[in-house]
């Protein structure tokens, strides 16, 4: 039933209506407005569908506003639990898409004059082109380490952070004499002919090049040697023997997906145009979501002096997916690297260089300091890993020789001038323990002669008499009592016990002062049994930067 008209009441009660419409259109219009501004990074369609679902958003204030402003013809409003208008309005916003923030690629390189800093030979992880990598503060030793015996541990940094890998980690360097002007480096012989396929030679030719560049300003050749004798690779043509240290190579960017680096290409440009026109090239590649392309850019005019050379470079340094300073960085460096690098393409080499990119001045300095490739990592530290690492896998294959009865690869292990040491309990004495030559360790399958072990520090007049292979088989294989069962090797430590002391002095520290062990560990069965513990520790010596085995030492309990 309609009320009787009221102009006063009515006309109030509407002009209310109003006010509170327009608050919520207000309300409305800065929602909107909001929503408007998180889809300005979406594509064109995404905006129609927007500014659709405003205009509808808008049309259906007017359709609910209508009946109100007619008031005086409708019926008085009852109280409904309809929902709130605001409630509509959000359910029928468009659904908000998650953008992902814009990651930048960045270029790794750093200008220092005064620096020390040797190079690592790195790859990607798709093993596609040569990256040698910068690395401050290190010695050789370190680099070698790095370079042909690098750890997991390394290993998991290098992909992690940048997608790199080392070109070669399966060919350990024995050892490196530089001797008038070349440099001898020495491996095993199998190493570098377990060296195939094509990528497999070129990445090994690469890592042992790149390691000899670290000595560029001593040596003018270097050669390979396999168990002493200049290597030759009949099957894959690999003949490492008196190259040439310092040669020209030309260097490209390449995006390995987290970072932009310079690869090393081989052959050198012939001209400047050659150069340029390869280095702003478009070097994306179609694997990684985050392209870059220095085809934006080119070379306008070069001013040439004595020692000295001024290139200036426009093109357009904003929307690349690559940080703008690291860009013009990356730009100057890449040219800079390639004058140092190929000193061909002038009439008189440049030492100095000045880069423009459109009028503004990025380089001016010596391009012999451009590190480029520079991997800021505590190498060092990550050595004492490689270390371990390297230990712990000799440590392993030596407990394998002993299990399977591999008697010559045992004998590759061991140190070749000390021998093979075995001490039947903790406390080393190298005056009456016997002690193995390699060639006798490679035979001891074959070697029936008994030889004096040691002697039972708790029963007077035991001796231990025993032939090299049924000392292994019955005293470190297996218990020497209680039924004569395996022993269960169950902990693996790094120079370190697992139990201090079993009744005698464990004295390695004192007789291999430089050396390193690990120690496979036994644990007694149980507190009735807590006498049933073995230690069989494997002790390594450095020679030539390589570790060696020197000695085995079993260590049990002892009253």
């Amino acid at each position: 039933m309609k009320k009787p008209f009221d102009r006063d009441r009515d006309l109030e009660e509407l002009n209310q209506n109003i006010i509170w419409n327009e608050e919520r259109k207000n309300d409305l219009q800065s929602k909107i407005q909001a929503s408007i501004q998180k889809e300005k990074q979406l594509s064109k369609w995404k905006y129609a569908l927007v500014y659709a679902s405003s205009a509808a958003v808008l049309f259906l204030i007017f359709i609910i506003g209508y009946p109100i402003l007619m008031g005086n013809e409708q019926e008085e409003t009852q109280p409904t639990d309809e929902k709130p208008l605001e409630e509509i309005i959000d359910k029928e916003e468009p659904t908000e898409v998650e953008v992902a923030p814009e990651e930048n690629l960045y270029y790794y390189g750093v200008y220092d004059e005064g620096g020390h800093y040797e190079t690592i030979a790195l790859t990607d992880t798709n093993a596609m082109y040569f990256i040698p990598a910068a690395i401050k503060g290190v010695t050789k030793q370190t680099v070698a380490e790095v370079n042909f015996h690098t750890s997991e541990t390394l290993k998991e940094l290098l992909r992690g952070s940048y997608e790199l890998t080392p070109a070669r980690s399966d060919i350990p360097l024995l050892d490196a004499k530089l001797e008038s002007g070349h440099l001898h480096l020495y491996f095993k012989e199998l190493d570098l002919h377990n060296v195939r396929g094509s990528t497999g030679v070129s990445m090994g030719s690469y890592s042992v090049y790149t390691f000899a560049r670290n000595w560029s300003e001593d040596v003018q050749f270097y050669t390979a040697y396999g168990n002493g004798v200049p290597f030759n690779h009949y099957g894959e043509e690999w003949t490492p023997i008196h190259i040439e240290v310092n040669r020209h190579f030309s260097l490209l960017p390449v995006n390995t997906g987290k970072g932009i680096f310079l690869r090393q290409h081989y052959k050198p440009f012939e001209t400047l145009d050659e150069l340029f026109t390869e280095f702003f090239a478009n070097h994306d590649r179609p694997d990684y979501d985050y392209p870059f392309a220095l085809s934006e850019f080119s070379v306008v005019k070069v001013e040439e002096g004595a020692r000295e050379v001024t290139i200036f470079v426009e093109g357009m340094t904003k929307g690349q997916n690559i940080e703008e300073n690291s860009l013009k960085e990356l730009i100057a460096h890449g040219l800079g690297a390639n004058i140092y690098h190929q000193p061909q393409l002038f009439e008189e080499p440049k030492e100095v260089a000045k880069i423009y990119v459109n009028n503004e001045l990025v380089f001016d300095g010596k391009v012999a300091a451009i590190r480029y490739n520079f991997l800021d990592l505590e190498i060092e530290e990550i050595g004492v890993d490689l270390e371990k690492t390297t230990i712990m896998e000799k440590a392993e294959t030596a407990f394998s020789t002993l299990e399977n009865e591999a008697w010559r690869e045992l004998a590759e292990l061991v140190h070749p001038t000390e021998g093979l040491l075995f001490s039947h309990y903790a406390y080393v004495e190298k005056e009456t323990d016997p002690i193995f030559r390699k060639d006798e360790v490679a035979l001891f399958g074959e070697n029936d002669e008994l030889y004096l072990f040691g002697k039972d520090h708790a029963k007077d007049g035991r001796y231990y008499w025993f032939s090299p292979k049924e000392y292994i088989e019955d005293n470190l294989i297996h218990f020497e009592y209680s039924g004569n069962p395996k022993v269960p090797y169950s902990l693996v430590l790094y120079n370190q016990s697992q139990t201090p002391g079993g009744g005698i002095i464990n004295n390695i520290e004192d007789v291999y002062p430089n050396g390193r062990f690990v120690e496979y560990y036994a644990p007694f069965p149980s507190y009735d049994q807590s006498y049933l513990w073995q230690g069989l520790r494997f002790v390594f010596e450095k020679e030539n930067g390589e570790w060696f085995l020197v000695a085995i030492v079993r260590d049990i309990h002892s009253p």
